[in-house]
C-alpha cells in the first residue's frame, strides 16, 4: 500500500471518529435556534423542521453525518480487508454504515414535515445491527478486547433500547432521550472501531 492510500484510509477513518461530534454537536448549535426546544421530549429531526428559524443547521449537519459515516465505511472496510477479516464480514460491515449514513442524508434533504424524510426508515435495522457486526467483524483481533468488550455492551444496550423504541409509551415523554441514547449505542461503535483501527495501522 503506497502512502497515498494510506493517508486516504487514514483520513476516512477519522471520518469515523467525527461521527458521534457532527451529530450532537449539530443538535447543540441548532438548538439555540428553535425557541423551548427540549432534548429529552422532542427528535433531533424537529430542528430541522420549520419550527427552527433556521432549520437548514441540522439540516446541513445531517448530510455531513451521512457523509462523514460512509467516508467512515470505507475506511473501515479496507482496513478490516487488510487485517484479513473474511470478505463477507468485510463488505456486511460497509453496507451496514452506508446504509445508516444514506439515512441520515435523506433526512436532511428532505426534513420534516416532508414524507420522505422518514421513507428509508426501514434501513434502521443496519443500525440496529451496527454493533454486532463491528463486533464479529473484530471477533479474532487480538489486540481489540477492549473495543470488542464496548462493542458488546452497546448491542446490549440496542437490545434493551428496541422494545422502547417500538413502543414509545413505555417512557412517556421521553421519546427525544431515547432517540439520542439509541444514536449513542450506534453511533460511538463506529467511532471506537475507526479509532482503533487508525491506532492500530
Amino acid at each position: 500500500m503506497n502512502s497515498i492510500d494510506r493517508g486516504v484510509i487514514n483520513f476516512c477513518l477519522g471520518t469515523a471518529i467525527a461521527v458521534p461530534i457532527v451529530y450532537f454537536g449539530t443538535q447543540l448549535v441548532a438548538s439555540a435556534f428553535y425557541p423551548g426546544y427540549s432534548f429529552l421530549q422532542l427528535s433531533a429531526s424537529m430542528l430541522g423542521s420549520p419550527n427552527s428559524s433556521h432549520p437548514a443547521i441540522f439540516n446541513a449537519g445531517a448530510i455531513l453525518t451521512g457523509a462523514a459515516m460512509i467516508t467512515a465505511g470505507y475506511g473501515i472496510f479496507r482496513s478490516l480487508l487488510g487485517k484479513g477479516v473474511h470478505p463477507a464480514l468485510c463488505w456486511l460491515t460497509l453496507l451496514a454504515i452506508t446504509a445508516g449514513g444514506y439515512m441520515s442524508i435523506q433526512a436532511g434533504i428532505f426534513p420534516l414535515p416532508d414524507p420522505r424524510h422518514t421513507a428509508l426508515g426501514f434501513l434502521v435495522i443496519f443500525l440496529i445491527a451496527l454493533p454486532l457486526i463491528l463486533l464479529l467483524a473484530l471477533w479474532k483481533q487480538s489486540d481489540a478486547a477492549g473495543t470488542r468488550a464496548f462493542l458488546m455492551a452497546c448491542f446490549l444496550g440496542v437490545l434493551l433500547l428496541a422494545p422502547v423504541m417500538s413502543h414509545p409509551t413505555l417512557v412517556p415523554g421521553a421519546s427525544g432521550l431515547m432517540q439520542r441514547i439509541f444514536a449513542c449505542v450506534t453511533f460511538f461503535p463506529l467511532a471506537a472501531v475507526g479509532w482503533k483501527l487508525c491506532c492500530s495501522r
